[in-house]
C-alpha cells in the first residue's frame, strides 16, 4: 500500500579575488545592462513589434497575465475555477508563453503579479481577488520559436534594442532565471525534434564514431526517455519529466537516477548547436569553438541559445528493478531513529546498486522514497532490492508502506520509470510559491561518521522537509575537476541535498525568508558551500563561488568574449553582475 505524501520536487574553500575580477565587472557593464524595459523612449513602438512578427512568420504573442480572470477587474467565475483546478498541473502550465512552474518567480520584488488562489475546499470558484493583475516578472513579448530562424531573429532582435532576454522552454526553474520584469523571450518548447544518430563523430574531431540523440531545445526529460525507449537506447535525464533535456538541465550540470552510471548530463554532450549574441550559428565542440563548449557544459545559459544537442547513448538496460513508497513514523523519537538509519544505508544502497531519491517530511515525520536497480546482465529478484532497504522497515513506531517492481527489455528503463512518475508527479507540486536550496555531499563527508551524524542532525532538526538525491558519485567522481565549466566539488560528490520552502499563493513571505536565511547557515555549516546551480534560491551572496567555485573567472573570461554587450542574462548567471 503507498499512501499519498508531499515529494517536492520539483564548504567555502577559497574567495574570489576581486583585483581578477573588477576590470572584468565594469567592462560587462559599461557594454550592456541595465536593458532597455516598456515604458522607456528607447522600447520598441507598437508599429515596430508589428513589423518584427512578420519576421517571424506571425509567431510573436503580447502576453497578458494568465491569472487575470480570478481579478476583480477582470473577474469570471468559471475561468477562475478552472484555473485554481489546474494551476498546479504539469501540463496546464507547460502549455503558457508566460508562466513557471514556480508562481513566486512570475512576480516582482514588491509581489506584483497575479497568481492564481488556491481552489477553496468545498471545490467552488475562488472569490474575485481585490488587488491589481500585472504581468509582474514574466516577459511582456514571447516568440514561439517553430525553427532556429526564429532564434536568430528574436536574438538580433533583442540585441538592437537593448531589451532584456530571456529563454524559457517548460519553465521548470528554481531560479526564476527563464523570466524578468518587462523582458522579451524566445519559448523554445515546441522545438521537441529528436533524432537517432549512429555513427556520430562530432565536427572537425577525430573522436570514435557512436550513436548519441540529436535532441532540439524543447525535448524534455520524459520525451527524451520516452525517445530512447523507442530505440532501444538509454540515456542521461534528470527525475522529472518537464525538465529540460537539451536545454537548462545540461547547460546547469543534469543530474539525474542514472547519474552514478553513466555521469553528470554535461559529461554526456558531444556537441552543442548555437546561435551567438550577434545572431550567427555555431557548432560547438571539443574542436571548434573549445572554450565555448567547456563554458556551456555547467556554466548556465547566459553565452549563447541551444538549438540542438547531441547527447551519448548508452545499450538499454535488461532488466530494472523499483522499490517505492513511504515510512511514516508514530512520534518524534522513532522519526530520529528512521532517518538515523537512512543516512547509514546511503553508501550500503550505492554499492548494492541502488540510485534514487528520497525525502523527509517533519510535519508527517515519514520518509518517501524511489530507487532503481539496473541491469545489463542477470537481475536480482525484487526482494532482493526491497532486502537493501529492509532496515529502515524495522524501526520501532514506523510503518512502512514499500512497493516494488521489475521490468524486463529493452524499455525497461522507461517502464520503470513510467511506473514511479505518479509519485514523483504528485510530490513534485507546482504552481506554488517554492524556494530551494541545496548543497553537494561530498563523498568525503557520507563516509565519514561524524560527517553522517551532521547530517542526520540537520535532517531531524530541519523545520522543512529535506531531498536527498543518492544519484551523484560513480561515473561523476570518474572525471577530471576541469573538463567542464561546473564546480570542481562535483567531482567529489556522492550525493545532493534540497531543501524546498513553500509560501502561500499571494506571494513570497517574511517568513519564508528568514526559515530561508537559517536555512542556508545550517546547510554551510553541515555540507559547507557548494551548491546546484540549477536547485539553488540565488540569493546567496557569494553565489559565484558557491556555484562554480575557481572556474569561475575562467567562465566570466569566456562570457567577455562570446557575448560582450550582455545579450544573454538572468539572475546569478555569469556575467550578472553587471545587470539582469
Amino acid at each position: 500500500m503507498i499512501h499519498s505524501y508531499s515529494l517536492i520536487m520539483s564548504s567555502h574553500k577559497r574567495s574570489l579575488s576581486l583585483m581578477l575580477l573588477t576590470g572584468q565587472l565594469v567592462a560587462l557593464a559599461a557594454a550592456g545592462p541595465p536593458y532597455c524595459l516598456p515604458g522607456s523612449p528607447c522600447y520598441p513602438s507598437e508599429a515596430s513589434w508589428s513589423q518584427f512578427n512578420a519576421t517571424v512568420g506571425g509567431r510573436l504573442i503580447k502576453t497578458t497575465p494568465y491569472g487575470a480572470p480570478c481579478y476583480a477587474a477582470t473577474y469570471n467565475a468559471d475561468e477562475c475555477l478552472s484555473l485554481a483546478q489546474n494551476k498546479g498541473k504539469l501540463a496546464f502550465r507547460d502549455s503558457l508563453p508566460a508562466a513557471l512552474m514556480y508562481t513566486n518567480w512570475e512576480q516582482t520584488a514588491d509581489l506584483s503579479g497575479c497568481p492564481v488562489p488556491d481552489l477553496p475546499t468545498d471545490g467552488s470558484a475562488p472569490p474575485p481577488v481585490n488587488a491589481i493583475c500585472t504581468l509582474g516578472g514574466m516577459s511582456n513579448y514571447v516568440v514561439n520559436a517553430t525553427g532556429v530562424d526564429d532564434i536568430v531573429a528574436s536574438v538580433q532582435w533583442a540585441a538592437t534594442f537593448n531589451l532584456r532576454f530571456r529563454i524559457k522552454n517548460t519553465g521548470h526553474c528554481y531560479a526564476g532565471r527563464s523570466a524578468g520584469e518587462g523582458s522579451f523571450s524566445v519559448w523554445t518548447v515546441h522545438m521537441n525534434d529528436a533524432e537517432l544518430v549512429d555513427d556520430f563523430v562530432p565536427k572537425a574531431t577525430s573522436l570514435a564514431p557512436q550513436t548519441v540523440i540529436s535532441a532540439g531545445p524543447g525535448v524534455n526529460v520524459g520525451g527524451l526517455y520516452k525517445f530512447g525507449s523507442d530505440n532501444g537506447v538509454v540515456t542521461i535525464g534528470g527525475f522529472t519529466q518537464t525538465v529540460g533535456a537539451s536545454g537548462g538541465y545540461i547547460l546547469g550540470g543534469g543530474t539525474g537516477p542514472l547519474g552514478p552510471k553513466f555521469g553528470l548530463g554535461v559529461d554526456n554532450v558531444v556537441q552543442f548547436e548555437v546561435v551567438m549574441a550577434d545572431g550567427s550559428r555555431h557548432t560547438v565542440n571539443e574542436a571548434l569553438k573549445p572554450d565555448l563548449f567547456w563554458a556551456l557544459r555547467g556554466g548556465g545559459g547566459a553565452f549563447a541559445v541551444v538549438t540542438r544537442a547531441y547527447i551519448k547513448t548508452y545499450p538499454a538496460f535488461k532488466t530494472v528493478n523499483t522499490v517505492s513508497g513511504q515510512v511514516v513514523c508514530q512520534d518524534n523519537s522513532s522519526y530520529g531513529e528512521m532517518i538515523s538509519v537512512m543516512v547509514d544505508l546511503q553508501v550500503a544502497a550505492r554499492n548494492a546498486n541502488q540510485t534514487g531519491i528520497w525525502e523527509t517530511d517533519p510535519a508527517t515525520r515519514g520518509l518517501a522514497l524511489v530507487s532503481f536497480a539496473t541491469f545489463t546482465g542477470d537481475a536480482e529478484t525484487v526482494d532482493q532490492s526491497l532486502a537493501v532497504y529492509h532496515p529502515i522497515t524495522i524501526v520501532p513506531g514506523c510503518q512502512p508502506f514499500l512497493a516494488t517492481g521489475q521490468f524486463n527489455g529493452s524499455g525497461s528503463w522507461l517502464a520503470a520509470y513510467n511506473n514511479v512518475v505518479p509519485i514523483l508527479d504528485a510530490g513534485g507540486t507546482v504552481g506554488l510559491n517554492l524556494f530551494s536550496t541545496s548543497r553537494l555531499i561530498s563523498n568525503d563527508l557520507i563516509n565519514d561518521p561524524a560527517g553522517r551524524e551532521k547530517i542526520k542532525q540537520f535532517i531531524i532538526t530541519s523545520p522543512v522537509p529535506t531531498i536527498i538525491q543518492n544519484a551523484v558519485g560513480g561515473a561523476t567522481n570518474q572525471v577530471s575537476p576541469d573538463a567542464t565549466a561546473v564546480n570542481p566539488g562535483w567531482r567529489n560528490v556522492f550525493a545532493f541535498m534540497d531543501g524546498p520552502i513553500a509560501g502561500p499563493w499571494q506571494g513570497i513571505t517574511a517568513t519564508q525568508n528568514a526559515t530561508l536565511e537559517a536555512l542556508s547557515t545550517s546547510q554551510t555549516a553541515t555540507f559547507g558551500t557548494a551548491v546546484y546551480y540549477n536547485e539553488q534560491q540565488p540569493a546567496n551572496v557569494d553565489w559565484q563561488d558557491s556555484q562554480w567555485g575557481s572556474n569561475y573567472p575562467r567562465l566570466l573570461s569566456i562570457k567577455r568574449k562570446v557575448d560582450p554587450n550582455g545579450v544573454f542574462s538572468c539572475r546569478n548567471c555569469v556575467g550578472s553582475e553587471a545587470g539582469f
